[in-house]
């Protein structure tokens, strides 16, 4: 069964960004996120660069990163406040990856108190080798659905659970369920597939009206939420101000509203069905320019 681990290149030049992808994969795919591939026997790599490119759009980085088992962060040789915001953003995902850069001291001073200081840093990455697992989730993150003629509905996404043929699935936000009347992986047929897997799924008997603006499919046993009750865990710099942030996990984000009991737990109430997951990173769209649009992490429980 294929399985595969996905990996997002951050860095605030569009052009290291996909310099530093291609050297992992080859770019199949541009519409949306750019997504490369690199296949070895019955593993294959995604490596993704949110489009458009960061820092117009730290939402989709936040997505791409979310949707990733690890990160590439291709700094600019002198670091400047965008290559800080991507600093924080990793942070408040909470996972490992590699810095590609010659100049460990100033990413070590610059970034100090954080993880991210005391991560892997390469000069290149023609060594680059990590294949982390990507984690259960019981739902696939969907980013596009289209009609083929002979076929019906198809929907492109990634898997955070394993899939076969004939699984049935809730769709996201209507819950209608589908079934999965077959499966591809770079155009080859599947069985089924693991987690971490770019795929494509062919939905039986559902229109696309009925799905048009599905964002995932989960099990039916997945817990979901449209409320979140957890600590945010910010930076010294940045607050939690009551009010419009947006959640981010998954690759899925939520425009939400943030109501604190004044002991520093919240209740988050979401605009739309999310997958419920343990972490997911808090950004405030809404702040003044200059100020980090990164608040940190909503840690649920």
């Amino acid at each position: 069964m294929i399985k595969g681990d996905i990996v997002s290149v951050l860095s605030s030049s569009a052009e290291s960004a996909a310099l530093v992808a291609s050297k992992l994969g080859k770019k199949h795919e541009s519409d949306g996120l750019g997504i490369y591939y690199r296949k070895k026997e019955d593993h294959i790599r995604s490596v993704l660069v949110s489009s458009p490119p960061y820092p117009e759009k730290v939402l989709t980085a936040a997505e791409a990163l979310t949707l990733s088992s690890a990160f590439l962060f291709a700094p600019n040789r002198e670091l400047s406040w965008s290559d800080g915001e991507l600093g924080l953003l990793i942070e408040s995902s909470g996972l490992r990856g590699t810095i590609i850069t010659d100049s460990e001291d100033d990413i070590r001073r610059t970034f100090k108190g954080l993880a991210i200081s005391s991560m892997d840093m390469k000069g290149d990455v023609d060594s680059y080798e990590s294949q982390a697992e990507a984690q259960e989730g019981g739902f696939v993150y969907l980013d596009r659905l289209f009609s083929v003629k002979g076929v019906g509905t198809v929907a492109l996404g990634f898997s955070f659970t394993d899939i076969a043929v004939h699984d049935r699935l809730l769709s996201l936000p209507s819950r209608k369920e589908v079934e999965v009347r077959s499966i591809q992986v770079l155009d080859e047929d599947q069985g089924s597939v693991g987690r971490g897997v770019r795929v494509g799924l062919a939905l039986k008997n559902v229109e696309l009206s009925e799905v048009k603006d599905a964002y995932a499919l989960v099990r039916p046993e997945t817990r979901t939420a449209r409320s979140l009750n957890g600590t945010i865990r910010t930076f010294p710099w940045t607050q939690v101000d009551e009010g419009q942030l947006h959640v981010v996990a998954g690759g899925i984000s939520s425009p939400c509203e943030a109501r604190g009991d004044g002991s520093g737990s919240y209740r988050l109430e979401l605009n739309r069905e999310v997958p419920l997951l343990p972490r997911y990173v808090v950004l405030n769209l809404n702040v003044k320019p200059g100020k980090s649009r990164v608040v940190g992490s909503l840690l649920v429980g």
